[in-house]
């Protein structure tokens, strides 16, 4: 393909707001390309690429430029079309290179920064776009009455003039029953690039405009391959005309054109024509050094005449001075009331106008400061380095160079601002500085919340890197936008494939469509978005989190995204699955083992019994359950056969962990023999404690205060619950010895003591191996990590002597 994006030629310039913008993607094209394809891609916005290359799609475009090896040859734009097309030239025959216009008038990077030079240079040589190089001779983009314009930035003035005072009256004109050929002539002819189409059935208005044709039309029209002489102008024109009045303001004008996407509007009232203004009238608008050379050039013509008693009506002469007036009157409307801080400088820094927003500012009259040198105002008054700065940068100004940064002034009653200063030469025909225009706009705030802004960016940029989740942003379609290193180790992928809709891939197959459900319900609805899901890494790691998400809206209420955190809850997840087979476990072990087991709560009734002991009673449980232990079943005395102590009366039982008075036994003996609370550690089974839950509780830790410290013993052997242990205030955690003595021999056995081993650890909790009886079995614990042993692997029982 011929059209290339030259990026090694083509490079991004840093520019201010005082600089001229420019288009920094221009079409390229190489000087062989047809023609046909280059009036494709000027008019459909279409633009090929080299093997290899990426490159941005452009916009429809007004022109295009011609290279070879990084060199410009020329350019080639719409009025060179209508030209050829004029000319009876057949374009589908011919290259490019055929009918560019060679050696185009260009620009250097030093000339961006005096727009009204570029302005100048734009209406002198009657072109639209001028080529900006750089010292290299190497090509940096295009500057065109668009990016000119926004440059000026002079709202204040464009408001202040009129259409009827910058608009083209000549304007050629044609009927709807005119041939595209012949319209393309009279482009040609005029050297216009519109031709306005009026109404010819109406004799009594035989100017009603009602539609245009453009340069850009005849493009397109000639890329389909269309013969123009087939072609009326009321079959292709753009109707319905939106069309401005003559009173209307230009900044009314810039509007329209920017809001529908013109570079020129018709100029009608009560539907006549009256003229056309392009974007080269409003560049002409734009203009304050001309403006002001305008004004004193009136006032040297008025003294001429005066001077020469030319025999000019005294009304002439009159409407002459009121135009001087009107201007003087404008100006000054501009140069009082504008908000900015502006003055005028003779080249040698005295100062001879001030505006009302500096003088109010400062506390100063006019002739405090007018007739004096500029850095001697109080404005300057902070420091001798901010004076010195002033007057170097003056005298700069003064040799043509635009000065422009940020300093800080002194104002009425100590109060200091900061402010965006600029120094602006004024420069006459014959190039040489007669005036310099001093311009400060007041940016404290900006700096101000600048300075906020950088401080909570670093401030979330702390927190975010440091935080213990994951935190991330969307935008309104669910894209990730922004994610925390946190957020991408828990998900288990990088930044990268996290942005943009990548993050969702990470999640676990199984749990996709409930999370895209329940986020999308969630958007809908406008509630928090909370969920429990799985993240998959590619490797097949599962980790499990907690996700939450919030709306997030901008200032004016509208939705920009969202912004939540993940929690790894993998180990909750975890305990949760080992808690739940530990208690089916535990389930299966009653309903399975020999022996009855009758559990009660803390008075004594019967909570549970087990299917042994379902049959020895001949209670079931369902029917047992809250009746008194005597009456369900009776110990008899295998001797006497009398009736035997409940033995649950005889342990720590819940009962005696609710009696009161049991509690104030066990403080008397402590103050009794003087024992240390620290130095006692009580056991408590794991029935116990499960029978009469709160109670144990609070028996546990009315002791705790004392000091003393608690082991539940046997856990393992009852109906053990994780649930009941994390709520639990004991120290230490003893395993059943029935687990220890068969851990060498089954696997099983092995895998529950270290889970309780495991969660005890979680909790905070050392634990006990009971019936530890050997050597094989005391390396086996200690291989696990138990905290302690006892047993005869450690030592047999000995009186002490």
């Amino acid at each position: 393909m011929d059209a290339v994006n030259n990026e090694s030629s083509i490079e991004a310039t840093n520019s201010s707001v005082h600089r001229v913008e420019f288009e920094q993607a221009p079409l390229i094209v190489k000087p062989k390309t047809a023609i046909n394809q280059v009036l494709d891609w000027m008019s459909q916005g279409k633009a090929s690429q080299p093997e290899g290359k990426s490159t941005e799609t452009p916009r429809a475009t007004s022109y295009c430029l011609v290279m070879s090896e990084g060199q410009l040859l020329g350019i080639f734009t719409e009025r060179d079309v209508v030209k050829n097309i004029a000319q009876g030239i057949d374009l589908g025959t011919f290259t490019i290179a055929d009918v560019m216009t060679p050696h185009p008038i260009t620009i250097s990077v030093a000339e961006l920064n005096h727009p009204f030079g570029v302005a100048s240079l734009l209406r002198r040589h009657r072109v639209r776009h001028l080529p900006v190089l750089d010292d290299q001779e190497q090509l940096l983009g295009v500057v065109t009455h668009t990016s000119l314009r926004q440059s000026l930035q002079a709202s204040d003035l464009l408001r202040l003039r009129r259409v009827n005072e910058v608009m083209s009256n000549t304007v050629v004109t044609a009927s709807p029953e005119t041939c595209l050929l012949q319209i393309t002539q009279l482009m040609a002819a005029h050297r216009v690039s519109c031709v306005v189409i009026l109404e010819t059935s109406d004799p009594d208005n035989p100017q009603k405009p009602i539609g245009i044709i453009t340069e850009r039309d005849i493009v397109k029209l000639q890329a389909q391959n269309l013969d123009l002489a087939d072609l009326v102008a009321g079959a292709v024109m753009s109707a319905p005309l939106e069309c401005v009045a003559p009173q209307d303001t230009l900044w009314m004008i810039q509007q329209t054109m920017q809001t529908i996407g013109v570079r020129r509007l018709v100029v009608a009232d009560k539907d006549v024509l009256c003229g056309l203004v392009t974007q080269t009238s409003l560049l002409s608008a734009l203009d304050p050094a001309e403006m002001y050379n305008t004004i004193q050039a009136l006032r040297e013509e008025v003294h001429r005449l005066r001077d020469q008693r030319l025999e000019l009506l005294e009304s002439e002469a009159s409407l002459l001075e009121q135009q001087v007036k009107t201007s003087e009157t404008r100006f000054r409307a501009i140069f009082d009331h504008t908000f900015q801080f502006i003055g005028l400088l003779e080249v040698d820094g005295t100062l001879i106008e001030a505006n009302q927003t500096s003088l109010k500012f400062g506390g100063l009259r006019r002739e405090d400061v007018v007739g004096r040198p500029f850095w001697q105002a109080s404005w300057w008054g902070l420091s001798s380095t901010t004076q010195s700065q002033l007057q170097s940068s003056i005298e700069r100004a003064a040799q043509g160079e635009f000065i422009r940064y940020e300093v800080d002034v002194l104002g009425a009653d100590d109060q200091i601002i900061t402010i965006d200063f600029s120094l602006r030469p004024v420069v006459n025909d014959a190039g040489e500085v007669i005036l310099i225009i001093p311009e400060g706009r007041d940016i404290s705030d900006r700096r101000r919340i600048e300075i906020e802004l950088e401080a909570s960016q670093n401030h979330f940029a702390s927190l975010a890197a440091t935080s213990p989740v994951g935190i991330f942003r969307t935008d309104q379609q669910g894209d990730c936008v922004y994610v925390n290193e946190r957020w991408c180790d828990i998900a288990g992928i990088g930044l990268e494939e996290a942005l943009g809709p990548g993050w969702s891939a990470a999640i676990h197959p199984d749990d996709q469509d409930r999370v895209f459900q329940e986020w999308y319900q969630a958007a809908q609805t406008d509630q928090p978005f909370q969920s429990e899901y799985r993240f998959q890494t590619p490797d097949g790691i599962v980790t499990w989190v907690f996700g939450q998400a919030v709306a997030e809206y901008d200032s004016h209420g509208s939705l920009i995204g969202h912004v939540g955190t993940i929690t790894d809850i993998t180990e909750r997840k975890c305990l949760e699955e080992a808690l739940e087979a530990e208690k089916e476990m535990a389930q299966v072990t009653l309903d399975s083992i020999g022996d009855a087991v009758i559990t009660t709560d803390a008075h004594g009734n019967v909570h549970y019994l087990n299917p042994v002991a379902e049959v020895m009673t001949g209670w079931t449980t369902q029917t047992v359950r809250g009746r008194p232990l005597a009456e369900v079943f009776k110990i008899i005395n295998e001797t006497t056969r009398e009736p035997a102590i409940n033995p649950v009366d005889k342990v720590l039982s819940g009962t005696s962990l609710n009696d009161e008075q049991f509690l104030e036994f066990v403080r008397a003996q402590f103050e009794r023999f003087r024992v240390p609370p620290n130095r006692i550690c009580f056991e408590i089974t794991e029935t116990a404690a499960i029978a009469d839950f709160e109670c144990a509780t609070s028996f546990i830790r009315a002791l705790n205060r004392l000091g003393c410290r608690f082991a539940l013993d046997d856990f393992g052997s009852g109906m053990s619950s994780f649930a009941y242990l994390k709520a639990l205030p004991v120290d230490f955690l003893k395993i059943d010895g029935d687990f220890t003595q068969t851990i060498l021999s089954d696997s099983t056995t092995q895998a529950i003591i270290e889970s309780i081993h495991r969660v005890g650890h979680v909790m905070g909790l050392q634990t006990i191996a009971e019936s530890v009886e050997n050597e094989a079995i005391l390396a086996k614990i200690q291989t696990i990590g138990i905290d302690f042993v006892q047993g005869y692997g450690i030592s047999r029982p000995s009186f002490w002597c």
